[in-house]
């Protein structure tokens, strides 16, 4: 994974924390961006970057500054902005102002739903672990995921009968490959 970049929309201390964590120890360069972002360097050696995701005209700063700090586009790149963050078309992740980076690339993209082993949903008891893993699976190109996956914790992608999503948070994850 050398040279890979991962960038993470949404930072936060369970889920985004997992996956850049898990990101950077398969060897990405990994950046974080959130509210709290700071312009820094993290203590995990992470760029941390500060964004607001009710404004998504900001997202496209952040690819550069991506791009500046590590001279390459990011590779994987995750949205994971809070729950109550709404892409500015709330029914549609590709209204993410992502494309200067994305259309320019193959890609690949995934909606993830983390789901207990019975189907039912895991509502605010999610596992940023197990988030990490299986983003690190996707982005190993690990199994025949189709693009809107349901996984389990130490199972990876489970495929349920019922496909009922109401009320589950979705990450969209993008795997792009230059």
């Amino acid at each position: 994974m050398s040279g890979n970049v991962a960038l993470v929309l949404g930072a936060g201390p369970r889920v985004g924390a997992s996956v850049a964590q898990k990101f950077s120890s398969n060897g990405y360069k990994v950046a974080i961006a959130s509210r709290s972002g700071t312009g820094s360097k993290t203590t995990e050696g992470f760029l941390s970057l500060r964004a607001d995701f009710t404004k998504p005209d900001s997202v496209p700063a952040l690819f550069d500054a991506v791009k500046n700090e590590f001279k390459k586009a990011p590779s994987v790149f995750v949205y994971n902005a809070a729950a109550l963050t709404n892409p500015p078309d709330k029914d549609s992740i590709f209204s993410i102002p992502s494309g200067s980076v994305v259309s320019q690339c193959q890609h690949y993209y995934f909606h993830a739903y983390e789901r207990q082993g019975d189907g039912k949903s895991k509502g605010l008891a999610l596992d940023g672990a197990a988030h990490g893993e299986f983003f690190a699976q996707l982005a190993n190109h690990e199994g025949n995921v189709p693009w809107h996956a349901t996984f389990v914790k130490d199972k990876g992608y489970v495929q349920f009968k019922q496909q009922d999503r109401a009320g589950m948070k979705t990450w969209g994850i993008f795997i792009v490959r230059s």
